[in-house]
């Protein structure tokens, strides 16, 4: 538990997010997690399963400044790129499910 801030990237003039998977070799990992972090356009990033290694998530003013960033990761292998329309709010963790969590 704790607190936080939300914070309205839209008022900040960061009007544009987007989605980036990066499909790499595992020889490339370490030096992709260092370049995410030394990116401050990229607020999430997730390694996962499947044919994509991340999915990382930016923000940025306009969508022109994408191809930056496109560019920058695709060093380490295949992009894909979706920017978002919109996003819904996050919801909280239900009761219900730490309940079922609680029980296994």
């Amino acid at each position: 538990m704790g607190y936080g801030a939300r914070i309205n990237a839209h008022a900040l003039g960061l009007s544009t997010s987007a989605i980036i998977r990066l499909r790499t070799t595992h020889e490339h990992i370490a030096a992709c997690l260092k370049r995410f972090a030394d990116m401050p356009q990229v607020i999430e990033v997730h390694r996962v399963t499947g044919e994509d290694c991340f999915v990382i998530r930016v923000i940025v003013p306009a969508p022109s400044e994408l191809e930056a960033i496109v560019d920058a990761l695709a060093r380490f292998g295949a992009v894909t790129t979706s920017v978002i329309l919109r996003s819904e709010p996050s919801k909280a963790i239900q009761r219900e499910l730490i309940a079922a969590a609680s029980s296994r």
